[in-house]
């Protein structure tokens, strides 16, 4: 079993740390997303870390490229608020059959002793 101490986001702030100031911008929600000719208009809300729900401020931003780390499940359930144009219903059909979203369990274990290596992972999956 092979645990980082320092978690995802050591290695988000690693890769930040290499972006120019201001390139990374926490507490904030993409509301909108408009893909133009030219690439697209990404529309945010910064949300007051201490107040849920207290939206602080609005912002604008341009990029050539927009890339989403959604998952599918949130892709499907919000990409007619999140884009426009809106994805085509074919393409919202694609991903639901592909990316059909079940269930998923994380199962956390103590043990008295160590009885793995050092460089060993432990994974199991099941269909049940």
């Amino acid at each position: 079993l092979v645990i980082d101490p320092w978690g995802y986001s050591y290695i988000a702030s690693q890769m930040a740390s290499e972006l120019s100031p201001g390139s990374v911008v926490l507490n904030t929600e993409v509301v909108l997303i408009n893909r133009t000719g030219k690439g697209a208009v990404i529309h945010t809300e910064t949300f007051d870390p201490d107040y849920a729900g207290d939206v602080l401020s609005c912002a604008t931003y341009h990029a050539k490229k927009v890339i989403s780390t959604a998952s599918v499940g949130v892709l499907t359930q919000r990409a007619s608020l999140l884009f426009d144009p809106p994805f085509p219903q074919s393409k919202l059909n694609d991903m639901n059959a592909v990316y059909n979203m079940g269930l998923f369990y994380k199962l956390f274990f103590s043990f008295p002793t160590k009885f793995w290596g050092d460089g060993q992972i432990i994974s199991i999956a099941a269909n049940d």
